[in-house]
């Protein structure tokens, strides 16, 4: 019996970081994505890492953020994902966002509207920090 609630709890634990669709699939419900119905095919995590490029990846985050006004919650649970990850791999991808951040920052102000201003001036102000060398870290050289 112990066993059981032990396993419940688990379940509800995990379900809590979960999304809709991640959820759909952990309790074995079918489910409908995008007016396409899945394949059951399945595709290597390592060769899709492997063979993906930067633009590949970028057009895919796009997407993927696109549907159904994704943000910050889904980053919340991204970063629970990789709080299990190899330590080396949560420092990548520290650098990996930090760099990504940067680069967004670097965006003319002639981008932004009502939209985004909230987020450009955010950006604005962690450039400032790593360039004035008040947000230091290793991360930089990943």
């Amino acid at each position: 019996m112990a066993n059981m609630r032990d396993r419940e709890n688990r379940d509800v634990e995990i379900k809590k970081y979960l999304s809709a669709e991640e959820r759909s699939e952990f309790l074995g419900e079918e489910r409908s994505y995008g007016g396409f119905e899945p394949t059951g095919e399945t595709i290597s995590n390592y060769v899709l890492a492997n063979s993906i490029t930067t633009g590949q990846l970028a057009n895919l985050l796009n997407d993927f953020l696109n549907l159904g006004g994704k943000g910050h919650r889904e980053g919340l649970e991204l970063g629970r994902y990789f709080q299990s990850a190899h330590r080396t791999l949560q420092q990548c991808f520290v650098g990996f966002l930090m760099g990504a951040l940067m680069g967004l920052a670097e965006m003319d102000s002639k981008w932004t509207d009502a939209r985004n201003e909230d987020s450009y001036a955010m950006l604005q102000k962690l450039k400032k920090l790593v360039d004035d060398g008040e947000l230091a870290g290793s991360w930089r050289h990943i």
